[in-house]
Order: structure tokens, then sequence, then C-alpha cells
């Protein structure tokens, strides 16, 4: 049963993060921001993401971080989609 559990999970973050990515490349981009100590992830359509669905999306190859991280060393905050050169 918790195998069962876990791949409907895993799908549910599957198919959100295809729709994430289908979202930026309809020009949307993915921001990671803090609030009250925690990370929250959210489109900039405003939808918010799950941190799971954002870390697919991140690995995606299509997508890119802008490297505006808060800090130095810190992960980025800002991702989007870029057009593979043909």
């Amino acid at each position: 049963m918790r195998d069962r559990i876990s791949h409907a999970g895993r799908n549910r973050h599957r198919q959100q993060a295809a729709q994430v990515i289908s979202a930026m490349q309809r020009g949307a981009s993915l921001h990671l921001h803090y609030e009250n100590g925690r990370a929250l992830w959210r489109l900039s359509t405003g939808s918010f993401v799950t941190a799971e669905a954002a870390a697919l999306v991140a690995a995606h190859r299509a997508i890119v971080g802008c490297d505006d991280a808060l800090f130095e060393g810190m992960t980025g905050q800002t991702w989007r989609y870029v057009e593979a050169a043909s």
C-alpha cells in the first residue's frame, strides 16, 4: 500500500512539474522565496509550486537558473525556460 501511495505522489509531482514547464514555455518564471523561515516556490503567474515539483523543473534541460542568489554561494532564486539552439 505504501508503495502505491509513494507512486501516486511521484506522479502528482511529475504532473505538476509538466504544468509548470508548460507555463514557463509561455513566458512564466519560477521563483524561490522565503517566508516565515521556509522556502516557497511560486510561478510569476502567482501559482504555488511544491518543492518536489520545483526540483524536477529545475533539473529539466531547458530550465536555467538566473544566478540571482541573495547571498554568494546560495541557490539562485529565479529560473526561466530557454529555447534550445537549432
